[in-house]
């Protein structure tokens, strides 16, 4: 029974990878997830940096004036104000350097059937 089972299932692993091998074409090749083509996308995103944590980073998410993207940019500042630094508990120090920006956005509401791709292309 064991073996029979294991059969089965590299037998219907195999079938799977030679479908996929002799009709590369049968997936999408790609599928926009988001969007960065109107301000309200734009206006979407929250835009974070270590200047809440005493530092002196700073960013920005700009739409393009084409309306075919958007542009992401700042500038990264090691200093850090030392009253304002970040205490670790964990290691019982402050924060000596920092340096950093982000983007993030909510996106537990969106549905995506993601089980066909293999990766994620930020463009």
């Amino acid at each position: 029974f064991c073996c029979g089972m294991w059969r089965r299932a590299a037998q219907q692993a195999w079938r799977r990878t030679r479908e996929a091998w002799y009709d590369p074409f049968s997936l999408p090749s790609n599928e926009q997830l988001i969007s960065f083509n109107s301000s309200s996308d734009v206006s979407q995103w929250n835009l974070n940096s270590d200047r809440d944590h005493g530092g002196g980073s700073s960013c920005n998410l700009a739409l393009l004036p084409d309306k075919s993207g958007a542009l992401f940019s700042g500038e990264i500042s090691l200093e850090i104000d030392h009253e304002r630094a970040a205490f670790s508990h964990e290691h019982g120090k402050t924060a000596s350097k920092s340096g950093w920006c982000a983007m993030r956005r909510d996106v537990s509401h969106m549905t995506w059937e993601l089980i066909d791709f293999h990766g994620v292309s930020l463009r």
